[in-house]
């Protein structure tokens, strides 16, 4: 087993094929938490231009100057919404969308969308509240923001989840490429029929081929880990909160428990199919619509929240803001599920390995 897992290894390094996966992996990742890896204490006039900027919902972070609001803050904020949509979108003039605020001030939010939908045709009334959960904040609130959140965990505690959160989208995809050459040579016909003639046990070939591919897994996950810690140390070396607030051992956390069971999911996965149909091309369309499933949100699939999280799910997002990142409800439960249900995959695949041997 380690002979074939050693071969693995040196075979997939000397590949270009591995080099130019990995790059445009790290490229695809650092696209995405570039703007992350700028979060510093503002200026009076970088607070300015945040205030005269309008990003859309999904940009409310706070490199854009946005900050959590107080429920109380978050209420006031969404009447003042509701109140210029009625005015500006429903024909309704400003006195009688005082008077519907007012009478709303008694109901929770959901009654209040109920009451908007019913006498107004309002029906995106309810939408509009997680958007009212930030604003924008002054430089002294958004610096006194970003130091109370550092004085609880280091900037790497953060940026690793953030950092995790598109590797496991990036390397899922790389990972189907890079594996889809694992068994290649090996399902060749003459190559196939002189496996089973060598002196190596069952479980030795089986184990040795699928570890071997995660092996290779975690090696460009290694890399990727060592280079986005410096990124981390290069850019944070101007952000105001100094080199202590980022650690390498947040990175390896965040790889070892939200990636590598991803990974070996997907080797196990190769592995199976591969000498299911004594051929690997088979698992690639299935694990592309394996990794399409991992992506889509609960509700898409008749679940009750939005959140990504489908079970035995490939993929694990943090759908939270920066500092507010946190393991996505069900983590847990699904990577020991990825991690049982490989073992699973592999016995059964050394179960086939063994009887077509004989």
């Amino acid at each position: 087993m380690k002979a074939i897992l050693r071969h693995e290894i040196i075979i997939y390094r000397k590949k270009p094929f591995f080099w130019i996966i990995l790059a445009a992996v790290a490229i695809g990742i650092f696209q995405e938490v570039q703007p992350f890896l700028e979060i510093h204490y503002v200026t009076k006039e970088e607070a300015a231009a945040f205030a005269s900027s309008d990003p859309s919902a999904d940009e409310v972070e706070i490199y854009e100057g946005y900050i959590p609001t107080t429920k109380e803050q978050q209420r006031a904020l969404w009447d003042k919404e509701i109140r210029q949509n009625l005015v500006s979108g429903y024909g309704i003039s400003e006195d009688e969308a005082d008077s519907v605020i007012r009478k709303m001030d008694q109901m929770d939010v959901e009654e209040a969308s109920q009451y908007l939908e019913e006498n107004y045709s309002y029906y995106d009334a309810y939408d509009l509240w997680p958007v009212c959960a930030y604003r924008k904040g002054s430089s002294q609130e958004i610096n006194a923001y970003i130091k109370s959140q550092l004085s609880q965990h280091p900037f790497s505690y953060y940026f690793s989840k953030e950092f995790a959160n598109f590797a496991s989208l990036f390397m899922g995809f790389g990972a189907l490429l890079l594996l889809s050459m694992l068994f290649i040579q090996d399902m060749r016909k003459n190559t196939y029929e002189l496996l089973h003639t060598k002196p190596v046990s069952t479980a030795g070939y089986v184990l040795g081929k699928a570890l071997g591919g995660f092996f290779v897994c975690l090696i460009a996950l290694g890399i990727l880990d060592i280079l986005f810690w410096l990124l981390c140390l290069l850019f944070t070396k101007g952000n105001g909160y100094g080199f202590e607030t980022v650690r390498l051992s947040d990175f390896l956390s965040a790889t070892c428990l939200y990636l590598l069971p991803n990974m070996l999911m997907v080797a196990s996965v190769y592995t199976f199919v591969s000498l299911c149909f004594k051929n690997p091309v088979p698992a690639i369309p299935l694990l592309f619509a394996y990794m399409t499933y991992s992506c889509l949100p609960r509700k898409a699939l008749g679940g009750g929240t939005g959140d990504f999280g489908n079970p035995l799910s490939l993929i694990v997002r943090f759908p939270q803001k920066f500092f507010q990142l946190a393991p996505p409800d069900g983590v847990w439960r699904n990577q020991v599920f990825l991690l049982a249900a490989s073992a699973l995959l592999l016995l059964l695949s050394t179960v086939l390995w063994g009887r077509r041997r004989i």
